[in-house]
């Protein structure tokens, strides 16, 4: 349910309301062992919005809402098996927003916003126990920068940068260790974007966009150091054959750049013991595609 009053000429509130309710059950193994899909009840998830827009070029927004989060797969934990095991509860999510559009100039649109969210029993693999496990309490904040530019009819440009952190608030690893002000593993602390399109005419199109993130830290003790930061560019190039048809150019990490995925893995075989583990990026690539419109 939503609802949109409009208060005054510049004031707009948005309030909502949303129940989600999960059922099921499934066949595990072979063996036709059957667990049914743990029941959180009736889930709610209030909302409300509001945006004040005092000129054309500023508007000023705030949101509230409550999201949630519960267990995914196709076994346990999902699924319970025996009235032994420990149900979870759904994970809620509160999130506050406030933020800031300006249009300064013409063509130029920028925002900024602070956020926060809060999770109440957040669900986690955890890589020190090798379980789906309750995370506990958890806090994610940040701030948010996007700049969008339409410098000319054929010249567009755009940047983004957010900065994050999320930490554990309250929670213990299955041997008793705290993970209290343990950053969240797999979450860097920044993200940004750049990018530029050019169209000399309505037939081509060329744009390349840079992306980066920073490092992480991979497990939830914090304790295999950080990985994962990487700076990496991709280009495209569409010529528009007709109304209906297009050929389009892509080339992914355009320099070729060498970058990991890195994890720490519960189970390294033979040794049986866990460490860091990682995968090579994409090197370059190069798709030719084309598009039809039927």
């Amino acid at each position: 349910m939503q609802a949109l009053v409009q208060a005054t000429p510049t004031l707009r509130l948005v309030p909502g309301w949303r129940i989600d309710r999960f059922r099921g059950d499934t066949l595990i193994n072979t063996s036709g062992l059957r667990g049914s899909l743990q029941d959180y009840g009736p889930i709610n998830q209030p909302k409300l919005s509001m945006i004040w827009s005092p000129s054309a070029s500023t508007s000023v927004y705030a949101n509230w809402g409550r999201t949630f989060q519960i267990l995914t797969g196709s076994r346990a934990p999902a699924y319970l098996t025996s009235a032994s095991q420990a149900p979870f509860g759904a994970s809620i999510n509160t999130g506050q927003e406030l933020g800031v559009k300006l249009a300064p100039l013409d063509g130029l649109e920028t925002r900024v916003a602070l956020w926060r969210q809060d999770a109440t029993d957040e669900v986690a693999n955890m890589p020190s126990t090798g379980t789906t496990v309750g995370l506990g309490r958890t806090r994610r904040q940040g701030l948010d920068l996007q700049a969008t530019l339409r410098a000319s009819e054929q010249l567009r440009l755009w940047a983004s940068h957010s900065l994050q952190e999320a930490r554990v608030v309250q929670a213990y690893t299955a041997s008793g260790v705290s993970l209290a002000g343990k950053e969240v593993f797999s979450t860097p602390r920044h993200i940004s974007n750049l990018g530029i399109e050019y169209s000399p005419d309505a037939q081509w199109r060329l744009t390349l966009q840079g992306r980066a993130q920073g490092s992480h830290y991979i497990d939830d003790l914090n304790a295999q150091g950080k990985h994962g930061a990487h700076v990496l560019f991709d280009l495209s190039v569409r010529r528009a054959l007709s109304s209906r048809a297009s050929l389009d150019l892509q080339v992914r990490n355009l320099a070729d750049r060498q970058h990991a995925y890195t994890w720490y893995d519960n189970f390294f075989w033979p040794s049986g013991s866990a460490q860091p583990m990682s995968s090579p990026g994409a090197p370059r690539s190069v798709t030719l595609a084309l598009n039809l419109k039927m």
